[in-house]
Order: C-alpha cells, then sequence, then structure tokens
C-alpha cells in the first residue's frame, strides 16, 4: 500500500516540532532562574535574592514544572566571568539541562525603580516574555515580580491567573452587639495629623476614641506603659535604634518626661515596663544588641533623680508578659549562645529579683523552637485551662493546651515584626540572613464582657512574607479574636493604617482609670528611606 505524500510530510512536521518546541516535550519542564542584577548606591543583594525566592514559588507548578535548586543556579552565575545577556543565560541554562531560563535586573535609585526581567526558551534560544516597569515606590517591585510571573504563566505555558479560592473554614459573623464600633472600616485609611480622631460606627456617631501623638522622626521599634517615675501616673516608654523616649499623655498632650541617648554601638531590640523588684516603680527593660553582636541589655530605674541602671550587661533577651488575674504580670528571659549562629539558646526562663539580681526560676513548658518574643498565657480559650499562645516563625498562631499539645493553629498569618537580626549565611560567609523577631500576643479580657480574648497586630506584607531578608509592610491594624470552639475569629478589628504596627501594649495610657490599646505605627521607613516617621495611637475601646 502507498502511502500519500501529504500524509508522510505531516508525519515528519510533527517529529520536527516535537523534537525543537519543548512545549511538545512531556513535563515537568526544568526552569532556571538567575540572580538578578541590581544597580543601586546601596547593597541590595538580599533583594535580589527575594527576587529568586518569590519567582521561584509563582513559577513552580507540581508534576508540570521544577526549579533548579537556587544554589545550584547562583554558584553556575558565578562561574560565570562574563555580563548575563541572552547568550549567556541560554548558554548556562543549557549546561545544567535547563528548559528555561529567567534573567533580569532591578535599578533602585532614590524613590524610583525599574524592574527588567526576560524568560527565554533554552532550545530556540529565543524571548518568550520580556518584562520592563518602572515604580515610584519601592513596594512596587514586589508588584513587578508578581505581574512579570503571571505573564509568563499565560503567555508560555496557558495558565489563567486563579481566582479567589473557596475558603475551607467557615468564618463566623461578626456578633453586632458586642462589635467593636469600627467594625465596618475595611478599607486602608491613612491617619492625618490630627491629633484626636474618633470613629462613626453604622450610625454615624462617634463610638470610640482613637487619639494619635505628633509624629517622631524616627522608627519606634519598641514601646511599653508603666508608672516609671513612682508619681502614680504611667508613662509611654519608647525606643528607636539607640534612643530611649519616656512620655505622659496629660489630656490631649504628650509631653515629654526624659530621652535617654545611648551609644552609637547600641541597636535596641525591645523594651518593657514592670515593677518586678516590687518597690513601687517599674523598671525599664531594654534588650540591647552591642555592636550587632553580643546581647548587653541593661535595666533602668528611678531612683529619685534619674534614671540609673540596675543591672546592666545582661545575656538575656528580656520580654514582660501580662498574664489575666489571678497570674498577674511576669518578667521572662532567653539568653543569647556564644556562635554567631546561636542567636537564642532553647529555654525561656521566669525572671525574678532575687538579692539585687535577676535571676532564672525554672523552664517554661514551651516548645524548644519557641523564643521570648511573641508568647502569652491564660484563660485563653475561656474554659478555665491555662493555654499556651504563640506566633511561630510565619507568623501564624498556634494554641498549645497545658500537656504542650497543640490544639489550634491559625490558617492566616498575624503579627509581622520589623526588628531582626542577622547571622552569617549558610552558604555565603560574606553575606548575612536575617530572623525577625515575632510581635507581641495580649491576653485580656479588653471589653470587659467576661471573656478573654487575643489582641495581636495584623502587618500585611506587600510580598507575602515570602521574602526572607527584608519586609516590606503597606498596612497593618490591630485585631481581637476570640475562641468560639471552632477557632478563633475576628471579634472586631481597627481600621487599616498605612505603614506597619511595630509594637503594642494594653493599659491606662491616658490616666483616666481605664485601660486602651496603645500601638506604635512606623508610616514612612526601611530599607530604602533615609527619614522615618512614627507616632503613638491610643484606641479606647468602649465596654
Amino acid at each position: 500500500m502507498k502511502i500519500p505524500y501529504r500524509i508522510i510530510a505531516l508525519v515528519f512536521l510533527t517529529m520536527l516540532l516535537t523534537v525543537y518546541n519543548p512545549a511538545a516535550a512531556a513535563p515537568p519542564y526544568k526552569i532556571l532562574v538567575l540572580p538578578f542584577t541590581v544597580h543601586s548606591d546601596k547593597d541590595l543583594s538580599f533583594l535580589a535574592k527575594g527576587v529568586e525566592d518569590m519567582l521561584s514559588s509563582r513559577l513552580a507548578l507540581k508534576d508540570e514544572r521544577v526549579l533548579i535548586e537556587k544554589e545550584t543556579a547562583r554558584r553556575a552565575a558565578e562561574e560565570t566571568k562574563e555580563p548575563i545577556d541572552e547568550q549567556t543565560a541560554v548558554s548556562i541554562a543549557a549546561g545544567l539541562g535547563a528548559d528555561y531560563v529567567v534573567f533580569g535586573s532591578l535599578t533602585v535609585f532614590g524613590d524610583s525603580v525599574s524592574t527588567d526581567a526576560r524568560f527565554l526558551d533554552v532550545h530556540e534560544k529565543r524571548a518568550l516574555t520580556v518584562f520592563n516597569q518602572a515604580g515610584s515606590s519601592h513596594g512596587d517591585i514586589i508588584q513587578h515580580i508578581d505581574l512579570f510571573a503571571k505573564e509568563v504563566s499565560q503567555q508560555v505555558f496557558g495558565q489563567k491567573t486563579p481566582g479567589a479560592q473557596a475558603q475551607t473554614e467557615t468564618e463566623k459573623p461578626i456578633d453586632d452587639r458586642h462589635a467593636h464600633p469600627e467594625k465596618l472600616w475595611t478599607g486602608d485609611v491613612r491617619i492625618d495629623e490630627r491629633e484626636d480622631l474618633g470613629g462613626p460606627d453604622e450610625t454615624g456617631e462617634t463610638a470610640t476614641a482613637l487619639w494619635k501623638s505628633r509624629s517622631f522622626t524616627i522608627e519606634i521599634k519598641g514601646m511599653a506603659v508603666g508608672d516609671v517615675d513612682g508619681n502614680g501616673k504611667k508613662e509611654t516608654v519608647f525606643i528607636s535604634e539607640n534612643k530611649i523616649f519616656i512620655y505622659r499623655a496629660e489630656g490631649s498632650r504628650f509631653n515629654r518626661v526624659r530621652e535617654i541617648e545611648g551609644t552609637d554601638f547600641d541597636h535596641f531590640l525591645g523594651v518593657d515596663v514592670a515593677d518586678i523588684n516590687q518597690n513601687g516603680v517599674s523598671e525599664i527593660f531594654i534588650t540591647n544588641y552591642f555592636q550587632k553582636k553580643k546581647l548587653s541589655s541593661f535595666v533602668l530605674e528611678w531612683d529619685g533623680r534619674d534614671f540609673s541602671r540596675i543591672a546592666k550587661d545582661e545575656n538575656w533577651y528580656f520580654r514582660v508578659v501580662r498574664q489575666p488575674e489571678p497570674d498577674g504580670v511576669h518578667l521572662y528571659g532567653q539568653k543569647r549562645g556564644a556562635g554567631s549562629k546561636d542567636l537564642f539558646l532553647p529555654g525561656v526562663y521566669e525572671l525574678v529579683w532575687v538579692s539585687g539580681a535577676y535571676s532564672a526560676l525554672e523552664r517554661q513548658p514551651l516548645p524548644r523552637e519557641a523564643m521570648v518574643f511573641g508568647f502569652a498565657s491564660g484563660n485563653v480559650l475561656n474554659d478555665g485551662r491555662k493555654m499556651v499562645a504563640l506566633f511561630t516563625q510565619t507568623d501564624h498562631i498556634r494554641i498549645l493546651d497545658p500537656s504542650g499539645r497543640e490544639e489550634w493553629k491559625s490558617i492566616d498569618p498575624y503579627g509581622g515584626g520589623a526588628v531582626f537580626l542577622e547571622f552569617p549565611d549558610e552558604f555565603h560567609r560574606e553575606e548575612t540572613d536575617r530572623l525577625y523577631l515575632p510581635q507581641r500576643i495580649h491576653v485580656a479580657d479588653i471589653d470587659g464582657d467576661g471573656n478573654n480574648e487575643l489582641v495581636v497586630a495584623s502587618n500585611e506584607d506587600s510580598a507575602g512574607r515570602l521574602l526572607t531578608r527584608t519586609r516590606l509592610y503597606k498596612s497593618g491594624r490591630m485585631e481581637c479574636l476570640l475562641w468560639d470552639n471552632f477557632g478563633f475569629y475576628p471579634k472586631w478589628r481597627t481600621r487599616r493604617i498605612s505603614g506597619h504596627i511595630s509594637d503594642s501594649a494594653i493599659g491606662d495610657f491616658d490616666n483616666d482609670g481605664s485601660e486602651e490599646i496603645v500601638f506604635s505605627v512606623v508610616s514612612k521607613g526601611g530599607m530604602f528611606s533615609l527619614k522615618d516617621k512614627s507616632y503613638i495611637v491610643s484606641w479606647k475601646v468602649r465596654k
């Protein structure tokens, strides 16, 4: 039987397409993401690595697309002496057996940014997606990378952008009888420069007092509330990189009590306030990372004339935790190891004042990986049991029962801090990685309805917490979470505020006899900005 010429030609053409078009080959396709080149007047190499992480997570697809290991990609790029262009990128990718390769550059000068990226077909040696976007703010880089990854998925692989996924867990509606009056404010709101900001509830009436301090040209890294000078009135203590600020709210004013300068070698990580030595005056606990190499924490106390150091050069990370009655206020500590990577030694201990020094009692029943920052305990579930609430390193909340068994874990992340410790990169000793410290968790009956709630900050990261070396927060708010036997749900939330919440406290901020939620907001600053801008907010919850 003679086969028609047209059929033979069609079969031959199909064979050619199969050989030369990798899209016709069987998946999974191998994708190589090369390190992006950074053009900037600052060292932003960590940002390039963050971009690699984002692209890797967005381009990978189970059983269809696999990414060549990042360390292999970096090593191959370092061994190439020539600048990486299309020809070089294809050559590197071919040597590693990749089907596709991604390379590009970031240009950052001042507030202007530009992202250039290319997605190449290694077999055909041509660009399938060419991307170039400019932005007026540094957070735009995250949006650029996200958009580039979507274009690749759609243009090259025909993948449609997934819509909103159905919720896997039913959210309980907020009970209007106990809801916070600001519960309907869900959009991003920038607090302006007015000092007294009330917010309307659904009836349009002013239902709560929202007070804002003047702006300080610093990054507030931590804050606490307590009577630190023994005059019977509460002060607000907050810290910048190496300076302590003590202020008191009096009427509508926020008056300076004292400002205490540190040294250029000090790097404050946290501040706490409590009367641990039981002499009627609250101590100020400063967790200090001296020369970014060792802990040299110290404690200040008012002696009638000045704030003097009653403890210094302490190898403790300090944290004060206020537990629901009858437990009260406790001071906890955790030590740092001697090695450059031993940032936290296992074990969180309660510290007490004994014979003129802070001494450790028994170790707390916390997981080995737990840090002294970001945990609280109390009758969290309102069932009579003393539970532990803590943040994981991914900012999810875990609830542990008295035996240490996990009772619940949040689906969504909360918290989100901007204070970090640096340690040597595992693969590149000349570079550093970052460990971000978790935020506080408060256990309290904040609205006086007889039930304990979790009160936490919730900051929204533009990169979805995918960048391991930086955080780009665009907004934040405080949330009150209540247990209902299925999990914690938001009983109320404050409005969203531009920037991020750096710390929080619960206390009688304005000395009117009732407690407020107090938090510090960093509205401008971060890794690119030369000037930071922060302020204190007091949020009085109606009972």
